[in-house]
């Protein structure tokens, strides 16, 4: 079996192994995974945190032997809390933007290790101090992106993740399969904040998610992160003077 580990900034992870295949996710700098298959341009994965499939550019990544593979996976690295956060790699000191939520292996005083390159971070914040909704609120007005998971765009799921991963709960990257995740709150009067709020289309099927606030508000990605109401019945857009998304399910998961 073979590893690899994002070295890039940002990495798309595609559906289908082709530039014009839609993007189901990103592979932030520091990402373990598993490599399943091999083309002349692609390269076929699961990511070691959350198993999730796609594909990736083969010039996106360095490989990564077993013992680390198993030890980030077993050992979470730190992970950046900043909307960017410069990283330089050594010996050339070349400057790599890191988004939020990039993992830094091996980290060791600035710096960490990536497969076998080394990268100076000299503003490494690893001192949690904002609550969970306060680190939500960082995102408020980035724009939506499907497969966005950084302060220059983001979908639904990947705020979620992305917030509740900072915080240390592990939740999986779609909408879906993070319903079927975390302890069942029976209805919206019994939620509390952090909770997070699933959404239904005609048929049923999840499709959207949003962290609750209290007070009647959710922060969710939906054409931007904003906050808006939420009842009974689902989240009320005052913009456009109708409910948007209809409310299925409530989970907790802390």
């Amino acid at each position: 079996m073979e590893y690899g580990i994002c070295n890039m900034a940002i990495a798309p992870l595609k559906a289908e192994p082709s530039e014009r295949s839609e993007i189901k996710t990103q592979v932030l700098f520091g990402e373990a995974f598993m490599i399943l298959e091999r083309q002349e341009h692609w390269v076929k994965i699961t990511t070691a945190y959350e198993n999730y499939t796609g594909w990736i550019g083969k010039l996106l990544f360095t490989q990564l032997d077993e013992a680390d593979y198993n030890h980030i996976k077993q050992t979470p690295p730190t992970i950046t809390t900043s909307a960017v956060t410069w990283a330089f790699k050594k010996p050339e000191m070349a400057l790599l933007y890191l988004p939020f939520g990039s993992s830094l292996p091996f980290l060791e005083g600035d710096e960490c290790r990536v497969g076998d390159n080394f990268y100076m971070v000299p503003e490494v914040d690893d001192e949690l101090e904002d609550t969970l909704i306060e680190t939500a609120m960082q995102f408020l007005n980035v724009p939506y992106l499907w497969g966005g998971r950084t302060h220059f765009g983001i979908d639904c799921s990947g705020l979620t993740q992305a917030v509740f991963k900072l915080h240390g709960i592990k939740i999986d990257r779609d909408a879906s399969q993070q319903a079927v995740q975390g302890a069942l709150v029976v209805n919206i009067e019994e939620a509390k904040e952090g909770d997070l709020a699933f959404f239904a289309n005609t048929e049923g099927r999840i499709t959207h998610v949003g962290i609750l606030l209290g007070d009647g508000q959710i922060i969710h990605a939906s054409g931007r992160v904003k906050i808006e109401q939420i009842d009974e019945k689902g989240i009320y857009s005052e913009e456009q003077g109708k409910y948007t998304h209809r409310l299925a399910v409530i989970k907790r998961y802390f």
